[in-house]
């Protein structure tokens, strides 16, 4: 009888242990993939890492909300047509024609029209989340997302390609010219014509031959 106590308590003191240590080794990894999950920004809060699925889907999520939030403000009524243009805008860093658009919208498997392509594009140029321009260089209008940077071109005049100019020349001409003609400049748009480094190689390998 004394044998079967001390063994009851031996074991049931074994058994806490091993439930302690387990509850210890779930805690701690509980923590890891949190820490692997969230990094503490320095305003004190947290946002989300960039490794990981569960962080591009709090990426994406987040990147929706703000798209809805900026056709909302804009006046216009947040559709998933118009959010996907956005996207799309979202993605390419130079000026792209509708037809672009409409093709990576296709590809994705997007069921949507070129001309309702037109119509969201004008509509996001006339509220200013989008601006249009027209090149020389292009058949059709080009668009590109109102980041609220001045921003001028250099075009390619082999392969179409807009490169973005950082500076702009133009402001202290912009206010001589007000100065000495009384003209009120409401804005400037300036295009640089010329060849890429790639045309450029492709030129030079032509003219060898």
């Amino acid at each position: 009888m004394i044998r079967m106590r001390r063994f009851r308590r031996k074991y049931t003191q074994r058994g806490k242990s091993i439930q302690i240590f387990f509850h210890r080794f779930k805690t701690a990894a509980v923590y890891k993939r949190r820490r692997s999950c969230y990094a503490e920004n320095s305003e004190g809060g947290f946002r989300v890492c960039g490794s990981g699925s569960a962080g591009k889907e709090d990426r994406g999520m987040e990147s929706e909300k703000r798209r809805g939030e900026r056709l909302r403000r804009s006046g216009l009524k947040c559709t998933p047509r118009r959010k996907d243009v956005l996207r799309i805008l979202e993605q390419n860093s130079q000026p792209v024609t509708a037809e672009r658009i409409f093709m990576a919208l296709k590809e994705e498997g997007t069921g949507i029209s070129l001309s309702t392509v037109y119509r969201i594009l004008e509509a996001l140029a006339e509220k200013g989340l989008v601006l249009k321009i027209s090149s020389a260089e292009s058949d059709g209008a080009l668009f590109v997302l109102n980041r609220r940077v001045h921003r001028h071109y250099m075009v390619c005049l082999g392969c179409h390609k807009m490169l973005p100019v950082d500076e702009c020349p133009l402001g202290d001409l912009e206010k001589k010219l007000e100065r000495e003609t009384g003209f009120a400049v409401t804005g400037h748009r300036l295009e640089i014509y010329g060849y890429c480094r790639e045309c450029q190689k492709a030129r030079s390998k032509t003219n060898s031959h």
